[in-house]
C-alpha cells in the first residue's frame, strides 16, 4: 500500500515537473514556429498599422509563467497595395526590439499590452500624409463613422503599459504625400521612461499624450516646415527631465528658405518677413505631467538667451486696410494652447527692424536694439493660474542703435475688454545722427547734429487711443533736406528750406538757452490695421513731435481725427 502511494506521488511529481518545464517548452516552441504571424497581428490589429505589411529578421520567443521574453533583430513596416492614397501611410525600420515580462493574459483577455521592460533601438519612421486640411476632413469623417464600425474592424489597445521603457536612436520624417516635401523631421531621440502608460482614452483624446512616472531624454534636432515650406522652425540639442522639471533647447530658430525681398515679392499685399535665430531656452519648473495628460503648458521660469529677431516690411506693397491685428490681451485669450509662464528672463538679445519705404529711396531704413535684457511676468491665458494679478509686465533695457541706454516698463491688462496698457521709460545719451539710417529713406531728410541727454515718457492707452506726456532734453538739433537721390547737395532752395525748418519749425534745444523746458504731450488714434508695435512707436513719436513743434494734445488729436475722416 505504501509502495503504491509512493509510486503515485512520484507520478504526480513527474507530471507536475513535466508541466512546469514541458508546458513552457511547448508554448515556446509554438510561439517561435508562429512568431511572424503572432507579432504581425500585434501590430496590424491597431488602427495605426492596419493595412500595412510587416516583415521581421530573427525572432526569439521564450515563455515562462512570469511572462514572455521577446527579441527581434529587425522589423520593417511597409505600405500595403490596398491602402487608400488619401490615408496616412507609415513606414518604419526598427533595428532591435527586446521585451521582457510580456503578459499574455492581458493581451488575450483585456486587449492590452503589458510588459516589464521594453528596449527599442534604432527606429526610423517615415509618414506620408495628405495636406493638413485633408487630414482634418478625414478625422471628422472617421469620427462620424465610429458607430458604424464592424466587429472585425481594427481597434486600438485598451492599454499599453511598460514598467521600464528604453527608446534609443529614434528618427521621424513626415512628408506631404502630394508634393513629396518634408513637413516634420526629428533626429536621434533617446528616452528612458518608468511606468509608461498609453490608454485608449489617450489615443482618442487630442489633448492627451500618455502618462509616465518619470522621463529623461534628449533629441538631437527637430524641424517643422511652415508657410507652404518657405519657413521652418528648428530646435537642436533638446533635453528634458521630469524629475528635475527641466526642459532645455540649445538652439531654436525660425528660418527662411528665401531672402527678405524674394519672400515678400511673392505676395500682392504687404507681408512681414520674420527671422528668429540663435535662441537658447531653459525652462525650469515645467509641469510635464500636466502637459502629457492635458496638453497644458505650466512653467515657472523661462530663460531666453541670445535671441536675434529680425523683421522686414516692404511698404511699396499694397497695404490691407481691412486686416485687424489683435492686441496682446486678445491674442493670448484666443490661443488654442493653454499656458502659464510665471517668469521669462531675456538675456543678451537683439531686435532689428527694417522697412523699405514707399518712395524712390535707394535703400531701406532700419533700427536695432542690442544688449537686450529684461523680464516678463505673468505671461498666461489661464485665469485661475493668474489669480488676482491680471497684468502682464515687461521690464526691459537695451541699447538703441548700439549707443543710447533705453529702459522701459510696459504693463498690459489681460482681462480688460479695451485692452488697456501703460508704458513708461527713459532713453539716455543718444546721438541723434545714429537715427539717420531709419530717418533718411523715409523722410528725405537727415539729422546733421543733435544729442538726447534724456528722454522720459509716461503713456496710457487702450485698443482705441493713447495719451500721456513725454519730456525730451536735447541739444544742437539741426536738420538737412536731401535731394531727389536722397543725398546732400549745394542746391540753394534746399539750403533755404533746411534753414527755415531749423529756425521756424523745430527747436534746436530743450530746455532753451534761457532754461525753459517744454514738455511734450502724447496723443495717437490707433490705426486698427497696424500692429501693436507700430501703435507704441506712433504714441512715442507724437510726444517727440509735440516737443519739437510745440503742438499740444488738442492739436494732435484734431489732426488725427482729420486724417481718419480722410481715410
Amino acid at each position: 500500500m505504501k509502495r503504491k502511494l509512493l509510486i503515485f506521488i512520484l507520478a504526480i511529481a513527474l507530471l507536475l515537473g513535466f508541466a512546469a518545464r514541458g508546458i513552457p517548452w511547448l508554448i515556446t516552441w509554438y510561439l517561435n514556429e508562429n512568431a511572424d504571424r503572432i507579432v504581425t497581428n500585434m501590430f496590424t490589429r491597431t488602427n495605426t498599422f492596419y493595412g500595412h505589411e510587416i516583415s521581421f529578421g530573427n525572432i526569439v520567443l521564450d515563455y515562462n509563467y512570469a511572462g514572455t521574453y521577446l527579441t527581434i533583430d529587425s522589423i520593417r513596416i511597409g505600405q500595403s497595395q490596398e491602402l487608400d492614397k488619401g490615408r496616412t501611410v507609415i513606414t518604419a525600420d526598427i533595428n532591435r526590439l527586446q521585451v521582457t515580462g510580456f503578459k499574455w493574459n492581458a493581451f488575450l483577455f483585456q486587449n492590452s499590452i503589458q510588459v516589464d521592460t521594453a528596449l527599442l533601438h534604432g527606429v526610423s519612421i517615415r509618414s506620408f500624409t495628405p495636406p493638413l486640411d485633408s487630414l482634418i476632413v478625414a478625422a471628422q469623417t472617421q469620427q462620424a463613422q465610429k458607430k458604424d464600425k464592424k466587429k472585425d474592424a481594427p481597434k486600438d489597445y485598451e492599454l499599453i503599459q511598460v514598467d521600464y521603457f528604453d527608446l534609443q536612436d529614434l528618427s521621424i520624417r513626415a512628408y506631404n504625400n502630394e508634393i513629396d516635401s518634408i513637413r516634420l523631421g526629428l533626429t536621434d531621440l533617446d528616452l528612458r521612461m518608468h511606468e509608461f502608460q498609453l490608454t485608449k482614452e489617450d489615443i482618442e483624446n487630442p489633448k492627451s499624450l500618455f502618462s509616465v512616472k518619470d522621463i529623461h531624454g534628449t533629441i538631437e534636432g527637430i524641424e517643422l516646415h511652415l508657410d507652404d515650406y518657405r519657413q521652418y522652425l528648428v530646435a537642436n540639442a533638446i533635453e528634458l527631465d521630469t524629475r528635475d522639471q527641466h526642459f532645455s533647447i540649445g538652439y531654436a530658430g525660425l528660418l527662411h528658405k528665401l531672402g527678405k525681398y524674394a519672400y515678400t515679392g511673392l505676395f500682392g499685399e504687404r507681408k512681414a518677413w520674420i527671422h528668429l535665430d540663435s535662441l537658447a531656452l531653459d525652462l525650469e519648473g515645467f509641469n510635464f505631467h500636466k502637459f502629457f495628460k492635458e496638453s497644458i503648458i505650466e512653467v515657472d521660469t523661462v530663460k531666453a538667451t541670445g535671441l536675434i529677431l529680425e523683421t522686414f516690411l516692404d511698404k511699396r506693397k499694397t497695404e490691407n486696410l481691412q486686416k485687424r491685428p489683435q492686441l496682446i490681451h486678445a491674442v493670448l485669450s484666443e490661443l488654442a494652447q493653454p499656458f502659464h509662464i510665471e517668469h521669462v528672463m531675456i538675456e543678451n538679445g537683439k531686435i532689428i527692424i527694417e522697412e523699405r519705404p514707399d518712395n524712390a529711396a535707394p535703400r531701406s531704413g532700419s533700427l536695432f536694439f542690442s544688449e537686450l535684457n529684461g523680464t516678463i511676468q505673468n505671461l498666461s491665458n489661464i485665469p485661475e493660474k493668474r489669480g488676482e494679478n491680471n497684468w502682464l509686465t515687461l521690464d526691459a533695457n537695451a541699447k538703441l542703435m548700439g549707443q543710447g541706454a533705453l529702459n522701459a516698463v510696459i504693463r498690459y491688462d489681460l482681462v480688460h475688454p479695451d485692452g488697456r496698457f501703460t508704458m513708461r521709460g527713459t532713453l539716455r545719451n543718444q546721438p541723434l545722427t545714429s537715427l539717420n539710417n531709419i530717418i533718411e529713406p523715409e523722410a528725405k531728410a537727415s539729422i546733421r547734429s543733435g544729442f538726447i541727454q534724456r528722454l522720459d515718457f509716461n503713456i496710457a492707452g487702450n485698443e482705441y487711443e493713447g495719451t500721456g506726456d513725454l519730456i525730451a532734453r536735447f541739444d544742437d538739433l539741426e536738420l538737412q533736406l536731401l535731394n531727389q537721390d536722397f543725398q546732400v547737395d549745394n542746391n540753394l532752395w534746399r539750403k533755404i528750406g533746411s534753414f527755415l525748418a531749423n529756425k521756424l519749425v523745430i527747436r534746436d534745444s530743450n530746455p532753451t538757452k534761457k532754461g525753459k523746458l517744454r514738455e511734450g504731450e502724447v496723443y495717437f488714434l490707433r490705426q486698427p490695421h497696424k500692429s501693436i508695435f507700430n501703435y507704441w512707436w506712433k504714441l512715442i513719436f507724437s510726444g517727440l513731435r509735440s516737443t519739437i513743434t510745440g503742438e499740444d494734445q488738442a492739436k494732435l488729436k484734431e489732426k488725427q481725427l482729420k486724417n481718419k475722416d480722410k481715410s
